[in-house]
């Protein structure tokens, strides 16, 4: 087994034990099996600036997150071995979910590791969690990354302390919701389809 293999076996592995401990949420403002902080009707100040996706493309944020269809954020780095397995493998999972939905969506994943994390490091790691071509990876230089931590309130100092934060927003809607902590795919989906079902295709 190559450190590829290694590395997506331990991220099911993780994902399987983190699943057990979520359930959907309803309205409140809490998945409460495990204590997950969701926070709705929030607004950024999203900040004009070019990155690059995992093909070597640069383009804006604002055309990556203004677009017709949901989009769901989160930050990752690729040498991570704490939550971001665990987060790219629950995205992975919802990924799964809202193709069968036959759903419209964007996943983006950026990386606050910028430094390491080339286009070609983002492909690779991509490729090991099935990313679709809805599921975008993003990288950039540091600044640009620090601005886009910093317009989320994501940033805590460095990616030593990363907090596992997930976003979601709706087409023609500034406001996001946000979740704090391991969050499920159930519960992601769950919001999708409560708050977006005109993105779902009828059965």
């Amino acid at each position: 087994m190559n450190g590829t293999d290694c590395r997506r076996l331990v991220s099911v592995c993780l994902l399987l034990t983190a699943e057990t401990a979520f359930a959907p949420c309803d309205a409140g403002s809490y998945d409460r099996a495990a204590s997950i902080s969701f926070q709705t009707g929030l607004s950024y100040v999203i900040p004009e600036i070019t990155l690059v996706d995992q093909g070597g493309r640069r383009v804006s944020l604002s055309s990556q997150l203004d677009i017709d269809r949901p989009v769901v954020l989160d930050f990752v780095f690729t040498t991570c071995t704490t939550v971001c397995p665990i987060s790219t493998a629950r995205l992975s999972k919802l990924q799964a979910q809202l193709t069968r939905q036959r759903a419209k969506f964007r996943l983006i994943s950026i990386s606050i590791d910028p430094e390491h994390d080339t286009p070609e490091a983002l492909r690779q790691y991509a490729q090991e969690f099935g990313a679709g071509p809805d599921w975008r990876f993003l990288t950039g230089d540091a600044a640009s990354v620090l601005a886009v931590q910093k317009a989320f309130d994501a940033y805590r100092g460095g990616k030593t302390y990363h907090p596992a934060l997930t976003f979601m927003r709706f087409p023609h809607d500034p406001r996001w919701l946000r979740f704090e902590g391991l969050v499920s795919a159930d519960t992601l989906l769950h919001h999708f389809l409560t708050l977006a079902p005109d993105n779902v295709a009828a059965k």
